[in-house]
């Protein structure tokens, strides 16, 4: 465990993570998106609309909100924990390690990507997205949703990632993350899920 000193507060924070980790970040987009996303440019309807990815399993629970356009654009709408806003962070972040331990507690970490502003899918169960990394390189993550697409607005847990760029020993930075489908590409409810109903969806 270690202590951070944010002003007047001391934040412990467990095994080293902590939202404003130097490495919890929204990693800058590029100037312009490309237009496929490991050679793929198709979507499928699977993905398409806004979706919370959370850490529910963390005393602090933190989650951030992105929507999955028809046209291949992602928008990260915001983030929050619990009922407060958090700038300048998301939970859409995969690491690679030096070392091989595959956790969001390894030490020695090559680099951290955050989700950026693409995304394609060339199957209901493939999903792209375009993620810049802290490294200066913005590569291509593959995830494979195993679970059937009935559970996407219960909650997918079973989210594998496949590779980041060329490397297939990648890792969520962070705690066990949840994929939960809130409203399809129309704007309509699919859950009542708590998470999809904070404050960050109002207007959309």
């Amino acid at each position: 465990m270690r202590a951070m000193v944010l002003g007047p507060v001391l934040l412990f924070t467990a095994c080293g993570f902590a939202p404003d980790d130097e490495r919890g970040r929204v990693f800058p987009a590029p100037a312009e998106r490309p237009a496929t996303v490991g050679g793929a440019s198709e979507v499928d309807a699977r993905f398409v609309g806004t979706w919370v990815v959370d850490q529910p399993g963390h005393a602090l629970y933190e989650a951030s909100v992105y929507e999955f356009r028809a046209d291949g654009a992602l928008a990260l709408l915001g983030s929050f924990s619990f009922d407060q806003p958090m700038e300048g962070y998301q939970t859409g972040q995969v690491a690679v390690s030096d070392d091989s331990c595959g956790d969001w507690y390894c030490e020695d970490v090559k680099f951290v990507c955050g989700f950026g502003q693409q995304w394609a899918a060339p199957d209901s169960d493939t999903l792209l997205i375009q993620s810049p990394c802290d490294d200066g390189v913005t590569r291509d993550v593959e995830l494979s949703f195993t679970d059937d697409a009935s559970a996407n607005s219960q909650g997918q847990t079973t989210v594998i990632i496949e590779r980041v760029g060329e490397h297939d020993d990648a890792f969520h930075w962070g705690p066990d993350w949840r994929f939960v489908k809130c409203l399809d590409d129309n704007g309509a409810a699919l859950t009542d899920h708590w998470a999809c109903e904070q404050p960050v969806f109002e207007g959309q």
